[in-house]
C-alpha cells in the first residue's frame, strides 16, 4: 500500500490514517481496472486471526497478490 508515518505521540496508526490508506489503495486498484478487495477475501486470508493486526496482515497479503 504505502508508507504511513506515525503521528507524533501515537503508538500506532489512527483510524483516519488507516482509512485514507485503504481508500488510496482501492482507488489505485480501480484505476488499474482491478476489483476492490471484498470482505470475504480479507476474512479468508486472516485464517482465524480476530485482532486488527491480523486484519492488516491479511489486507497486505491480498493487496500484494499477483504483483
Amino acid at each position: 500500500m504505502g508508507i504511513v508515518p506515525l503521528l507524533p505521540g501515537c503508538d500506532e496508526l489512527t483510524e483516519v490514517q488507516i482509512s485514507d490508506s485503504v481508500h488510496t489503495h482501492f482507488e489505485d486498484r480501480r484505476a488499474r481496472g482491478l476489483p476492490d478487495l471484498v470482505a470475504d477475501e480479507i476474512r479468508a486470508q486472516m485464517a482465524g486471526d480476530s485482532d486488527m493486526d491480523g486484519m492488516y496482515s491479511a489486507m497486505y497479503a491480498l493487496s500484494t497478490r499477483g504483483r
